[in-house]
């Protein structure tokens, strides 16, 4: 970029190539070929090479037990990235309403501290995924979100009244993007808010952006939704 343009005469024009690769591979032998009105063309000789990400998940499973409908559980989730260059997933949540991404209290207290440091005394700075500078941020709009860690959840009226919550917000597009520094690390946090007693068995749909799943995110999560022993009506 520019694809044209004209070059006064004593001059230069800096021109920027980008090149984008369907797998990780090495590109030696292509040419770079810049077609001059009235004269010859100009051959670049251009290399490039495509490098995948080495990401994965510190925890061997994700198994949050049995957790009562109305309640909410929260386990670490901690992301790698074991390479010299920035690697970006896709969290897809949107077929598992009762599941919600967060960072951790560290990561958000470490984010806020950094961003006061570069602001006004006066100015109050918050922590907050939807940040455009912050590693984790939601692509699409989510259902009711699960209560944070450390907040009291919110009255349930029993179980059947979840799952028809729950069936309601199934088809609402939930995409997580999650961006890692290069040789660097991520603590995450994944809740689970039951809203009908079942058992869940699936995989973590964690995936490297622009190639898909990989072995180092591949990690199975188990969940079960108890009924409450005692439900309240208003009648």
């Amino acid at each position: 970029r520019p694809m044209r343009g004209m070059i006064r005469p004593s001059s230069t024009l800096e021109v920027s190539v980008e090149v984008t690769l369907a797998e990780a591979t090495s590109v030696d032998n292509l040419n770079l070929v810049a077609d001059v009105r009235y004269g010859r063309p100009i051959k670049v000789p251009l290399q490039a090479e495509a490098v995948v990400p080495n990401v994965s998940v510190e925890q061997d499973e994700i198994d949050f037990g049995s957790v009562v409908v109305g309640a909410t559980s929260w386990l670490p989730l901690t992301l790698h990235n074991a390479s010299d260059i920035a690697a970006t997933l896709v969290a897809d949540l949107s077929a598992y309403p009762e599941f919600d991404l967060l960072l951790s209290s560290k990561q958000q207290e470490a984010a806020a501290a950094t961003a006061a440091d570069g602001a006004d005394a006066s100015t109050t700075v918050v922590g907050d995924d939807d940040d455009e500078d912050s590693p984790l941020q939601l692509m699409s709009a989510p259902p009711p979100a699960s209560p944070s860690p450390g907040q009291a959840p919110e009255e349930d009226d029993g179980a059947d009244d979840a799952d028809a919550g729950a069936a309601d917000d199934a088809a609402a597009s939930r995409l997580y993007r999650v961006t890692l520094p290069p040789q660097g690390s991520l603590p995450l946090v994944f809740g689970f808010s039951p809203r009908s007693p079942r058992e869940l068995e699936f995989r973590l749909p964690l995936e490297l952006m622009g190639v898909g799943p990989v072995p180092g995110l591949r990690r199975a999560v188990a969940a079960a939704g108890l009924r409450p022993r005692l439900l309240l009506s208003t009648t």
